[in-house]
């Protein structure tokens, strides 16, 4: 009798252990809700493959350091206090909250083909680099954080789509594909994704991410829309017009033509708009005010990856993506290589 007493008191207590450790561990990985406006990167960052990232809470930068296969770090945006976070090759960095969303690169064929390894994918970990998890193992184009979701460019071989639109939740408890289009839904603002139509039209739409319902709101033959935090000044790529840089109204409908380059890719910061100057005679980044005025080089060549923080824009050469320049986003042009990336690896 003492026996079976003793037996059911060791299973009550091993329960109450398995349901503490269930409950602890169900309260470590839980990921609490951002605000419905919350966004993760700016547009022209990840328009740019987001390869850098300067968080609005902690006011630290993260980024994919070129010198280390793309390993994802943090720093000051001073450059100050660098350090490594994750070994693999990391773009389209999100952040919110307590945590950090990206794109992950597989370490090998064997992990691409899932037989082992790191799998590439849509990732979730927190701003130390720990607690990482895969959301969905997929190949993946622009990743966007909008509100508590993922909306990001899902590649799959096996319909004829391929590259469309799917959103998953933060925590991983809903998600799917979105629209059959191809979507880029790089440019949030306030719980809303602006895209360029490319399914017969090139206006902007607006895609409600509480319905998941879009509509076309301005006419026009846009690419790469920006749009300000007055939620009515617009940025874009004018598709018609040779791919130059035009500024809009979205309330007025007025136009204006910023500058007669031909341009490839585009940063907009809160001073300037840096952009890369499409001419074979003479490439070059260029960058001009929000106004179109004091147009001017910034280096001469072809350039990419044109990346922004609150102290420097970001960019890499066109033939070269193994290294990374800077040159202060605000006052005088000063590009030099980013020498604090190299030096935290070697």
């Amino acid at each position: 009798m003492k026996n079976a007493v003793k037996l059911i008191i060791f299973f009550i207590i091993f329960a109450l252990f398995l349901a503490g450790a269930y409950y602890f561990l169900n309260i470590r990985a839980r990921v609490p809700d951002n605000e419905s406006s919350k966004t993760g990167n700016s547009a022209s960052n990840l328009y740019n493959e987001g390869l850098f990232c300067e968080d609005d809470d902690d006011g630290l930068v993260y980024f994919s350091n070129p010198y280390d296969g793309g390993a994802l770090y943090v720093m000051n945006p001073d450059e100050s206090g660098i350090k490594k976070l994750e070994k693999y090759d990391t773009k389209w960095i999100n952040s919110a909250g307590n945590h950090l969303y990206y794109y992950q690169a597989a370490d090998g064929s064997n992990a691409i083909a899932g037989f082992g390894g790191h799998m590439m994918g849509v990732y979730r970990s927190d701003k130390k680099g720990r607690h990482i998890k895969c959301l969905d193992k997929t190949t993946s184009g622009t990743i966007a954080l909008a509100g508590n979701y993922l909306y990001y460019e899902h590649y799959t071989n096996t319909n004829k789509e391929g590259m469309t639109l799917y959103k998953m939740r933060i925590d991983k408890t809903d998600g799917g594909q979105v629209a059959k289009e191809i979507i880029d839904p790089s440019c949030v603002y306030n719980g809303s994704i602006y895209y360029a139509g490319t399914n017969g039209d090139h206006s902007l739409y607006r895609l409600d991410t509480a319905t998941d319902n879009a509509a076309a709101i301005f006419e026009g033959t846009v690419w790469n829309p920006v749009l300000l935090s007055d939620g009515d000044t617009l940025f874009y790529m004018n598709v018609m017009d040779k791919y130059r840089l035009y500024r809009a109204s979205l309330s007025s409908g007025e136009e204006t033509r910023l500058t007669d380059d031909r341009v490839d890719c585009f940063n907009v910061t809160d001073s300037y708009i840096y952009y890369q100057k499409n001419d074979k005679d003479e490439p070059a980044l260029m960058r001009c005010r929000l106004d179109g005025s004091d147009n001017e080089v910034v280096a001469t060549g072809i350039y990419t990856h044109l990346n922004s923080t609150s102290r420097y824009l970001y960019f890499q050469r066109f033939d070269d993506y193994d290294s990374v320049f800077h040159t202060p986003v605000a006052g005088p042009v000063a590009v030099s290589e980013f020498g604090g990336a190299r030096s935290a690896v070697e």
